[in-house]
């Protein structure tokens, strides 16, 4: 198995994702009371966070599937010192080859901190959170195809069903055209990168590859295709248009149910 090194990156993220959801708690509630009391949750959090590395060593396992909630119950276990008969949290390699670095606070089971760090680690949508966790596979890619869409259908204009239907058949060829583009060079071979200092980073600077310049060649295909396939036959093109448009969907308005004009004025 290959192992999995907890890097300081993978910290941050992680450590990043906690404080948000947190603040977004915090957020929710209007009662000062409430917000005393998750304020001194969150800095007990973040102690655990900072000294323990438990939270990291169950969110960066090789897989997180149903077992990881099991982990999670365990690791309260493990922190209070509860001897449960099953092998403790590993300090050095799991017996799935995961890398790690433990050092479990020796917390007795009942006192003030090992309650509160086990009213957050057992609560349900924490639990349900980490099984959803991909310390390998992010999401990158499909936000950049949410975002192309978005320029071939934007959200302020209407489309018919058909019109959406081709908006995003060519937002999909234009990304699977230009996904994978290489990085640019120069005219001496040497590849093209820019320096950029994004707010968050607070004055670090981000080193990015600058990519080739995107193509439209999939177009010049997809005409040549049309024109081959049906320019001696024009009447079947007007035939798969038709099927296309018998298979819109009605307006969901139709699918409520309406009263009479007259019953909904005497409801009034």
């Amino acid at each position: 198995m290959a192992s999995v090194w907890i890097s300081d990156r993978q910290h941050q993220a992680a450590f990043t994702t906690v404080c948000l959801r947190f603040v977004l708690v915090l957020d929710c509630y209007g009662s000062l009371s409430h917000i005393l009391y998750l304020t001194v949750t969150f800095y007990i959090l973040i102690y655990t966070i900072l000294y323990t590395n438990i939270l990291f060593y169950i969110c960066f396992r090789k897989m997180l599937t149903d077992a990881s909630q099991q982990e999670t119950v365990a690791s309260v276990d493990t922190v209070e010192s509860v001897d449960t008969g099953d092998q403790p949290l590993p300090s050095s390699t799991s017996d799935a080859g995961t890398q790690c670095f433990l050092k479990p606070p020796r917390w007795s089971h009942g006192s003030l901190a090992a309650v509160k760090l086990e009213n957050i680690m057992m609560r349900a949508a924490l639990l349900k959170d980490v099984r959803q966790l991909s310390p390998q596979h992010q999401t990158f890619s499909l936000e950049a195809y949410h975002s192309l869409i978005l320029h071939f259908a934007p959200k302020h204009t209407g489309f018919s069903y058909l019109g959406m239907y081709s908006r995003l058949l060519l937002a999909a060829l234009h990304y699977n055209h230009n996904a994978n583009r290489e990085t640019a060079r120069r005219s001496d071979g040497t590849e093209k990168y820019c320096v950029r200092y994004p707010r968050f980073r607070k004055g670090a600077h981000v080193v990015r590859p600058i990519k080739e310049a995107a193509s439209y060649g999939y177009a010049t295909s997809l005409m040549k295709a049309l024109r081959e396939s049906y320019a001696n036959s024009p009447a079947v093109l007007r035939e798969v248009g038709a099927n296309l448009s018998s298979d819109a969907p009605a307006p969901i308005a139709k699918s409520f149910e309406q009263i009479p004009k007259e019953e909904a004025i005497s409801l009034y």
